[in-house]
């Protein structure tokens, strides 16, 4: 009985030191990306995994930002497409001439993630992915994940809830540079 107290307060401690831990890196992480993100005026702003992803209506920039990185500046007027990607398998489509490919736009992105609730754990969604190709030589690929299954942050819900909310976005931006 004795070693179980004793298994079970090195167990309460070693589980108490990693939180304290955890705690003060993501502090940590936050405070640097916070700090790369001090010049620009983020009227959107969504946090994801240890990465930030914003609009500078301002400044005409999306502003997005992983740890150990510098930030990744995409002017609206550089943005060619994007599209997203459900297990590398592009869902939506949308050009600079407005050409749309997929049937998300019309029922949400939730509409097809939501037709996987109650399939076989092998048949539900592994990864949700925004690409952003640019009018640039360097870096004319930009791949936002919102979603990795294996990591258990954000959820799916709140995934796609994200998702949704950046097509829209990025829809009001192309239609922008349109105009």
């Amino acid at each position: 009985m004795e070693s179980f107290i004793i298994f079970f307060c090195v167990f309460v401690a070693v589980f108490i030191i990693k939180g304290v831990y955890e705690n003060k890196h993501g502090a940590k992480e936050k405070q640097i990306r916070d700090e790369k993100l001090k010049n620009y005026n983020l009227s959107v702003r969504d946090e994801f995994y240890d990465s930030t992803i914003g609009v500078d209506e301002d400044k005409r920039l999306i502003v997005f930002v992983e740890p150990n990185k510098v930030p990744i500046l995409i002017s609206f007027d550089e943005i060619i497409d994007f599209e997203i990607l459900k297990d590398s398998e592009t869902i939506s489509k949308v050009s600079a001439k407005g050409v749309i490919v997929g049937g998300v736009l019309a029922g949400g992105l939730g509409a097809i993630i939501g037709s996987q609730v109650g399939k076989k754990s092998k048949d539900k969604v592994g990864s949700l992915d925004l690409i952003i190709r640019v009018d640039k030589i360097q870096n004319a690929t930009i791949k936002i994940n919102f979603y990795e299954k294996k990591q258990y942050i954000p959820t799916l819900k709140v995934a796609t809830e994200t998702m949704d909310k950046w097509q829209g976005i990025m829809k009001v931006i192309m239609e922008r540079n349109n105009n």
